[in-house]
Order: structure tokens, then sequence, then C-alpha cells
């Protein structure tokens, strides 16, 4: 049963960070929701704010931390913006043959597109360490943080 022995070492490891991220002005762990007995953890993802970070893009950010030898991975684009949904004879959703009447690429979802925008998706090796790989990722982003005004400077690439 070894993935549940993998599943136990990332809620272990899960919940620190996010207690600690927490107190890092500028940054929100995703949470958990109250009535959840367990949380897959597939990626560990994080909310940058910033307005709360000198404008400090996510972008800049996920750069900073990859340059501390934090392993990340890009967040998923927002599906409904999608060239896929663009198409009406592309793979938009069909209803017994007939295309969806719901025009997805029209549908105006500013939640969406603000996470899609500004979440940081740490893979899951930096839950399946130890406490000194927890660590490491809290030591990256409050280093982070203590350099914001340099980090709002970087020229970071669009993910």
């Amino acid at each position: 049963m070894k993935g549940f022995a993998q599943q136990a070492n990332q809620a272990k490891n899960a919940k620190p960070l996010n207690q600690e991220i927490a107190k890092i002005e500028g940054f929100k762990p995703q949470g958990r929701l109250a009535g959840c007995t367990d949380q897959g953890n597939y990626c560990y993802v994080v909310e940058v704010e910033p307005e709360k970070l000198n404008g400090a893009t996510r972008d800049q950010v996920r750069l900073a931390l990859l340059k501390e030898g934090i392993p990340l991975t890009t967040a998923y684009p927002p599906l409904h913006a999608l060239e896929l949904f663009a198409d009406s004879e592309g793979l938009a959703p069909r209803f017994r043959g007939e295309v969806a009447q719901i025009r997805y690429n029209q549908q105006k979802l500013p939640v969406t597109d603000k996470l899609a925008a500004n979440t940081l998706w740490f893979t899951t090796s930096v839950l399946m360490g130890d406490d000194s790989d927890t660590l490491n990722v809290l030591t990256a982003m409050n280093k982070v943080k203590e350099n914001i005004d340099e980090v709002a400077k970087l020229d970071a690439p669009s993910w």
C-alpha cells in the first residue's frame, strides 16, 4: 500500500506549508474545505497576490523560486479560453450530436481567469520528502518576499 503511505506523507507536509505560507503576505495557499478528510495534492497550489507584492507577477515569483531550486510546473490555462472551444466544429461539448448552445470561449469567468494567471503549482515532489524539504520551500518563499523589489524587476517569461 505504498500509495497510501505517500498520501499520508503529502498530507503531513502540506499542513505546515499551508500554515506557514498563509503568514507570508502576498501568498495564499490553496486551503482545504472543513469537511474534507483527505486531499489528493496532485500539485501543491499557492495563489500569488501581486497587489501585496509590490506588483511582482506570478511569473516573476515563479522565476525567482526556480532560481532557488524549488520545483514548479505551470498552471493550466483557463479551459474556456482554449482554441478548441472557439471552433463550433471542433471539440466543443455536444448533446446528442448537436453542438452545445453554450459558447464556452465567450463566457466571462473572472475567478477562473484570475487563478489561472496567479497561481504557482509546485510539483508533488515538494510534498514527498521530509521536513527539510518543506523547510526549503518556506525558506525560498520568505527569501522571495524579502527581496520582492528585485523580484518585481525580473524579466520573466509568461507562462
